[in-house]
């Protein structure tokens, strides 16, 4: 799976006449390359695939990641960027112009000597807007566990259960029944409440005659759900 999305980003590479790419925004880098952890570059060109990461993500990096070659560094990643093999033969580097931020760029800047940096804007969405029927299940997945919590978290909504209980049971009930998590805080808000758009949950308990707003979603393997409902109690 990561093969083919890697050789398709590679595709892009050869279209946009980029020698190599940096992935560097979270979820590009778990769907390109599979890594969930929090602190990760990755670059990739038609000849290697490199993975950075800090220690602490050495041992999970092993266990997930598809490249050639894992990279453990010290300090900001970046920085270590020009200690792989062949950096210096890259000349047209792309990165995500959506995601790397003023000062990350500016360090790149510092260390890319006479590579040329391409901003390329939302190349990962635009790989991932097609999806495999594998994807497609994984989808329907996090779709079927957010209804499953939907009728469980429903019969809870009585008179003077809290707006935060409420959340607080969709979150757990979200990994009891097999989510990685929450695809976003979940928004539960009751009665006036429920005028504030993704207002967050608080200690306002439900009465009879209000309005309900449940606003939430499951992530499974990375594919996220939002399912939204207005109920009334009474």
């Amino acid at each position: 799976m990561y093969e083919q999305r890697i050789k398709q980003l590679c595709g892009y590479l050869s279209e946009q006449q980029l020698d190599a790419f940096l992935v560097s925004k979270p979820t590009s880098l778990q769907y390109i390359v599979g890594f969930t952890g929090s602190n990760g570059l990755s670059i990739i060109s038609d000849k290697t695939v490199f993975f950075l990461t800090d220690f602490r993500y050495k041992e999970q990096a092993s266990a997930e990641v598809t490249a050639d070659e894992i990279v453990p560094a010290d300090g900001p990643l970046v920085h270590s960027l020009n200690k792989l093999t062949g950096f210096d033969s890259i000349k047209r580097l792309g990165f995500e112009s959506e995601y790397v931020t003023y000062d990350t760029y500016g360090k790149l800047c510092g260390i890319a000597g006479e590579t040329a940096l391409i901003p390329c804007s939302e190349v990962i969405d635009r790989i991932a807007a097609k999806k495999s029927p594998e994807e497609i299940e994984f989808l329907q997945k996090a779709c079927d566990i957010t209804v499953s919590v939907y009728k469980k978290v429903r019969p809870l909504l009585k008179e003077g259960v809290s707006e935060i209980e409420i959340a607080a049971e969709i979150s757990y009930k979200i990994k009891k029944n097999g989510g990685d998590g929450d695809a976003f805080e979940p928004h539960v808000l009751f009665g006036k409440n429920t005028a504030f758009p993704h207002g967050k949950p608080g200690q306002t308990k439900l009465r009879t005659g209000d309005v309900i707003q449940l606003d939430f979603g499951a992530v499974y393997k990375g594919y996220h759900a939002d399912f939204s409902r207005v109920l009334f109690l009474g």
